[in-house]
């Protein structure tokens, strides 16, 4: 009897670890800690699946249902608040890429094939270093002649390469961190664009700072009245607080489906979304995809924007 009632005690334990687990990953504020646990929701979702049915195996029913019951609020946390998703019917007016280069990967060739293979019109490259601005420079400036670069030593060098002409680029300052802005003309008329690495929250000051730098992304977005994509190294997910409050401010939109993850890529399968291409509702996203950076630690996307017909 003893040995009974002490496995249906620890039965009720785990199922009340599993379902506060749960509700803290979905309800729980946008804080420091509690930040870096729900970045990982897809990693979350797979253990509770497993937990689940490693207690359906063992006939264990409490921790079971209390595993459905965590999974169904890590779902709920990743879908609940998102910005609709737009595929607004239209031509295809721009192709962008956003690449992460990793600002010590040493395969420069490699990367620099990579961007290339998008036949993007825009790429964004973030982590650009002097050796990675002289790649890039030597490699694409022929095929992509308008380009801006800020190159750094800190993991927060920057820069945007073009087919298309460039007006009005700008270097802006998120705080201590560059972001590029400009004007591309295309095909269905005038596009802005903004390139941004935001800090990684890897402490506590850093997390605020990115709160601060997207707070001040969205005042930017907000305050633009035409046709506007934001792309980069977010440092954020689609699902976090910071990330909802820039789509909303900003009247921003991802699109192209559900948010593809793109980091950590040396793992070989990234566990959650940091890089992303937001639109504005004049624009739309035919599709989204990642692709591999050879000696990168994130992945890249390519985006198809679509302008609506007329």
């Amino acid at each position: 009897m003893k040995v009974v009632l002490g496995q249906l005690a620890r039965a009720h334990i785990q199922a009340m670890i599993l379902v506060c687990t749960g509700l803290l990953l979905a309800f729980a504020p946008d804080l420091y800690l509690f930040m870096l646990a729900r970045a990982f929701l897809w990693p979350w979702t797979v253990l509770f699946v497993l937990f689940g049915l490693i207690s359906i195996g063992l006939k264990r029913w409490w921790p079971a249902s209390a595993a459905v019951v965590a999974l169904l609020l890590t779902w709920m946390a990743q879908t609940t608040g998102r910005t609709s998703i737009t595929t607004a019917n239209g031509n295809v007016c721009l192709r962008v890429a956003q690449m992460n280069l990793y600002q010590y990967n040493d395969r420069h060739a490699a990367a620099l094939q990579a961007a290339l293979d998008t036949h993007a019109d825009l790429i964004s490259l973030q982590e650009v270093d002097s050796v990675w601005a002289q790649v890039f420079l030597h490699g694409i400036a022929a095929r992509y002649p308008y380009h801006r670069i800020e190159p750094q030593h800190d993991c927060y060098g920057i820069a945007v390469f073009s087919k298309l002409p460039m007006q009005g680029i700008d270097l802006l300052h998120l705080g201590p961190r560059p972001a590029i802005t400009a004007v591309v003309n295309t095909a269905e008329g005038p596009v802005r664009f903004l390139a941004v690495h935001a800090t990684s929250p890897g402490s506590y000051n850093e997390f605020r700072d990115r709160q601060k730098q997207l707070a001040w992304l969205a005042d930017l977005v907000s305050a633009a009245k035409m046709p506007t994509v934001v792309l980069g190294d977010l440092n954020t997910a689609s699902w976090d607080d910071v990330f909802k409050q820039l789509c909303t401010k900003g009247d921003l939109h991802e699109g192209g489906g559900a948010p593809l993850a793109t980091w950590p890529a040396t793992v070989g399968l990234p566990l959650t979304p940091l890089d992303h291409v937001l639109v504005t509702p004049q624009l739309g996203v035919a599709s989204t995809r990642s692709f591999p950076i050879p000696g990168s630690d994130h992945r890249g996307l390519v985006a198809d924007i679509t302008a609506p017909l007329p």
